[in-house]
């Protein structure tokens, strides 16, 4: 299993334990979507934590998160689950190669 789909593992299940009746009407919106882009074919864990971090920061600014989110959230904006852009870089030196 590659580290992708370890953190793509972690971040299904903590959104599968997230999903209490304790969730707000937009937090659990916020949550299906999410799942339900992880669980597609072509999934780019990136983008798909990107997103979910987006949608989670306004609610998280004005302290709106649920208890059962506040974990999630840590997680997805802690340096594991960032995009390094490490790809962007060694394709630009490809070019002047």
């Amino acid at each position: 299993m590659s580290t992708n789909q370890k953190k793509e593992e972690q971040l299904l299940n903590l959104i599968d334990t997230c999903s209490s009746s304790s969730l707000s009407e937009k937090e659990r919106e916020i949550l299906q979507q999410a799942k339900a882009e992880l669980t597609k074919p072509n999934a780019y864990l990136p983008r798909v934590v990107a997103d979910l971090e987006e949608t989670l920061r306004p609610l998280a600014i004005k302290q709106e998160l649920s208890n059962d989110v506040k974990p999630l959230y840590k997680l997805i904006t802690s340096h594991e689950f960032k995009d390094k852009g490490l790809g962007i870089g060694l394709a630009s030196i490809g070019m002047w190669l």
